[in-house]
């Protein structure tokens, strides 16, 4: 016979009474701790996953966030590529003005020359492989390559300094040398007498006449007709009052048969600038400058280096 549980249930003055099958009640009560558990299960799994997807949440904000820093990174280093390529354009354009200068200049081109792939290190332009690739090890690839083209512009800086403190110095030289060249009549006036074997005005016999006789008034001025320094002033025999200067290079011009002087030796004097006047001293026929100049200690024609 079956086990009971009596179960009595009392309303007022009423009672009731029923009968259930232990195993009934065993299934109840199994039920009842199985429908609690499920449902503490349930609530804690809810929770856990109510707190999961507010981190899921949180890091794909923060993951957006990092996003959004590593495009505007990209962009960055995009626009400082461009301008790394920019700047390799302009050492490119250096070179060939320099290269230009020193034709014009007629220089030879010293040092050594510049590698075109260096300028252009990595094939010209620096093509953008972010738009297919992006992520952390493009990125990482467009640093070095810029650090790359960075030390290369730095090398290219160091000889490019170089190189034009040569261009400078060899200009300055050659500016030097032609400030240096007579190139301007000394002074105004007929040329009387010109450089060459002539017909001595007091002889009458043929003898060489070693520069070139400019003829006009006792103190018309006499200018230098290049730079230099003044290495002779005073009364040197046939000449009379001279005035000689140094132009360095090997090159003097002397100032001869003049009234008065306007400078003192060891000054430096300017092309163009007043050094005496014309005067009639020395051996002389008339009032005129004698004009000659003397390259590596030899006189040479007065009429080539009149350029005015």
């Amino acid at each position: 016979m079956t086990e009971k549980i009596t179960l009595n249930f009392i309303k007022g003055t009423k009672m009731r009474t029923f009968f259930v099958p232990v195993y009934m009640a065993w299934l109840c009560v199994i039920f009842f701790i199985s429908f609690v558990g499920f449902s503490f299960f349930f609530a804690y799994k809810y929770s856990y996953f109510k707190n999961e997807s507010k981190k899921v949440l949180e890091t794909q904000k923060n993951l957006e966030r990092k996003i959004r820093l590593v495009e505007i990174q990209k962009k960055r280093l995009k626009y400082f590529a461009e301008k790394l390529d920019s700047l390799s354009g302009r050492f490119a354009e250096m070179e060939k003005l320099e290269n230009k200068i020193r034709i014009i200049a007629n220089l030879d081109k010293k040092g050594k020359k510049t590698d075109k792939s260096i300028l252009f290190g990595v094939g010209g332009v620096i093509s953008d492989p972010l738009v297919s690739e992006p992520g952390i090890k493009t990125s990482n690839n467009l640093v070095r390559n810029m650090y790359e083209r960075a030390d290369s512009l730095e090398n290219i800086s160091t000889h490019k300094i170089t190189s034009l403190k040569d261009l400078v110095s060899s200009l300055e030289k050659k500016r030097s040398i032609l400030a240096a060249t007579p190139s301007i009549s000394p002074a105004k006036g007929w040329w009387s007498s010109r450089f060459g074997y002539r017909k001595s005005p007091f002889t009458g016999k043929k003898e060489f006449h070693s520069g070139l006789d400019i003829a006009n008034r006792i103190g018309t001025d006499v200018t230098s007709s290049a730079d230099g320094i003044v290495s002779y002033v005073g009364t040197k025999g046939l000449l009379g009052k001279a005035v000689y200067i140094d132009h360095g290079h090997g090159i003097i011009t002397k100032y001869g048969h003049l009234s008065k002087f306007h400078v003192k030796k060891g000054q430096k004097v300017k092309r163009g600038q007043k050094i005496a006047e014309i005067g009639n001293t020395g051996r002389s026929t008339g009032p005129h400058l004698h004009y000659s100049v003397v390259l590596n200690g030899r006189a040479v024609n007065p009429v080539k280096y009149i350029l005015d």
